[in-house]
């Protein structure tokens, strides 16, 4: 009984003192910093501000308005459906395409699959702002009317 008791205040001393050690290395190493040499920093930010959901209704030259939607995908892909208001006959539409930024990520263009026109935008926080088809923003009093909400 006395052997066995010795036995477990040993391994009991034992841990405790492996466990002293492992917290004083600890307190005495310097902090690593990890890099990811693949995606800067800007990208990184930029990418988990636009990526989401953006709704609202854009104009509409012979309607009042088209309910948009519009899902921005980390992949740089992207999913819309349109829905054009007080309209007879198909009046949804869905497409899906590739996004493509500028070089400051401060703008994009969504190109469809298929024969439909690209489209850009501005990006803000929580908003999207669709932009005139020479790359600038609408202004005046219908400005607000281009704006996507992030959702």
């Amino acid at each position: 009984m006395m052997k066995k008791t010795i036995l477990m205040a040993a391994a009991a001393a034992f841990v405790l003192t492996s466990c002293e050690k492992k917290a004083e290395n600890v307190e005495t190493q310097e902090p690593v910093s990890v890099v990811d040499e693949t995606h800067d920093s800007h990208e990184m930010a930029a990418t988990e501000s636009w990526v989401g959901t953006y709704a609202g209704t854009l104009p509409c030259a012979d309607c009042p308005g088209i309910e948009t939607e519009i899902m921005l995908h980390h992949d740089n892909t992207y999913m819309k459906s349109e829905k054009y208001l007080e309209t007879e006959g198909e009046n949804e539409l869905k497409e899906d395409g590739t996004i493509t930024w500028n070089a400051d990520k401060t703008q994009f263009t969504l190109t469809p699959n298929g024969d439909k026109a690209p489209a850009s935008f501005k990006v803000s926080e929580g908003k999207i702002t669709l932009l005139n088809a020479d790359g600038t923003e609408v202004t005046g009093e219908t400005a607000e009317t281009y704006v996507l909400v992030k959702k």
